[in-house]
């Protein structure tokens, strides 16, 4: 599956211009933003295609068109009204086309605080927010800008878009969708909608965007429409693309990807790592195939091999989670437990809030018998964050270790609230009872 930088390429925020519309009333009064940064007001009383003719206090003005930037217009007491917003919207919009996110975050901010509440407040806010890199303050302002415009066909497209670089892509499928029900005439982010499609697992209808987006000589969409064929088991009509796109375009290294996947799909293993092989030799540094083929090595038992894959990725970058990950899972596998450790350690110092970590240093100790340290490492992650429930069952099993049942049972009703289907939580709880009932000979597993 080919992808832009995210898996696709995020389009723009795009800075939502409805402010610019005209505003209706009586006596029309404007604020003309010029080219030069200034503002001049007053009424335009005539417009043709050079010049707006405008009345000001000491006369008429003629204004060339080329001159006027934005233009504010509404009644003379909506205007006394609204000039402060309306400047800082104007203000807000110039910073942001000039790249200085910041800049007009603090001008939208200012808009609203002096009373503009418009979803198009929101609406900029949230482009604002996602162009510095707040996400969480973004989304909620893209939301608010919906629950006051829920037609908002830009407002859906940006939280889309938002949703898409960080990798929530139910949600960005949501948006999307909403998106073409309000106009489906625009397909300008059908690939980014195929894509999500294909990220959530439905199979059928990114195959069917890829095929309506099909032309000839796009190969990343051929190679997508073959990595999805791959999911959907079609796997001769995907190697007919790939081997078609892998001999015209040899240099295209995500088509022999693809085929890699696909011979082992087909259980044709050497074929397979012939591709990985392949990939490699254009570009040692390339993550994506060492990571692939470490996972393919790993599926075949082949730890030694897999090791070398991460550890190879891990040289060329030490902050590689996955591949950190996944070498820690090795050393678990090889009962090496305190390298296993140090690997989940390493990604911590990278990524302090991953709490699959906390959770396997965690279970790591248990293994080496030392539940104190086990229950240390669950109070750093509940710290962080106190509702992860499977780090709730291995601290109650950590109090079972040191013989205290009450706090057990205490971890595993919390698991039980976070997710009453969590299986181990209800098995450990059941047994826990049974022994202190004085029932059956068991301890919690």
């Amino acid at each position: 599956m080919e992808k832009r930088r995210y898996d696709f390429p995020l389009p723009y925020l795009t800075i939502i211009v409805s402010f610019l519309l005209l505003f209706s009333g009586n006596a029309q009064a404007e604020i003309i933003a010029l080219a030069n940064g200034s503002f001049l007001e007053g009424t335009i009383i005539e417009e043709d295609d050079q010049f707006y003719t405008v009345e000001v206090p000491d006369g008429k003005v003629k204004v060339p068109r080329s001159n006027v930037k934005t233009i504010w217009r509404g009644t003379k007491a909506e205007l006394v009204e609204r000039r402060g917003p309306a400047l800082e919207l104007v203000k807000g919009y110039e910073l942001y086309q000039e790249g200085k996110f910041k800049e007009s975050l603090d001008a939208f901010k200012q808009a609203s605080e002096l009373g503009a509440t418009s979803h198009v407040v929101y609406a900029n806010l949230g482009s604002a927010y996602a162009s510095v890199g707040e996400r969480a303050k973004a989304e909620q302002a893209f939301l608010t800008a919906l629950e006051k415009d829920p037609t908002s066909r830009e407002t859906h497209l940006n939280l889309a878009n938002l949703y898409m670089s960080s990798a929530n892509y139910a949600k960005a499928v949501e948006n999307y969708e909403k998106v073409v029900e309000l106009g489906p005439e625009d397909k300008s982010f059908y690939r980014d909608l195929a894509y999500a499609y294909y990220a959530v697992g439905n199979y059928d209808r990114a195959l069917a965007l890829y095929e309506e987006l099909e032309r000839k000589n796009d190969i990343v969409n051929l190679n997508n429409k073959a990595a999805t064929l791959i999911q959907l088991g079609k796997l001769e009509e995907a190697g007919s693309i790939l081997n078609e796109l892998a001999s015209a375009h040899p240099t295209f290294l995500k088509a022999h990807l693809n085929l890699a996947e696909l011979y082992k799909r087909k259980g044709e293993d050497e074929k397979a790592i012939h591709r990985y092989r392949i990939v490699l030799s254009f570009d040692p540094k390339d993550h994506a195939a060492r990571m692939a083929l470490g996972r393919f090595y790993m599926e075949r038992s082949l730890v030694l091999k897999a090791q070398e894959e991460f550890q190879a990725v891990l040289d060329d970058d030490p902050g590689y989670l996955d591949a950190r990950y996944y070498l820690a899972e090795i050393y678990t596998q090889r009962q090496a437990f305190r390298e296993a450790i140090e690997q989940h350690e390493k990604i911590l110092e990278h990524y302090p809030d991953h709490l699959a970590s906390y959770n396997n240093i965690g279970l790591l100790y248990l293994k080496m018998n030392q539940p104190e340290k086990a229950l240390a490492e669950y109070e750093k992650l509940f710290a962080r964050d106190d509702s992860y429930p499977k780090a709730h069952v291995n601290a109650g099993l950590a109090h079972i270790f040191l013989g205290d049942a009450e706090n057990a049972a205490k971890e595993w009703d919390r698991a039980l609230e976070l997710d009453p289907t969590l299986e181990s939580a209800v098995t450990n709880k059941r047994l826990l009872e049974d022994i202190l009932k004085g029932d059956p000979n068991e301890v919690p597993s």
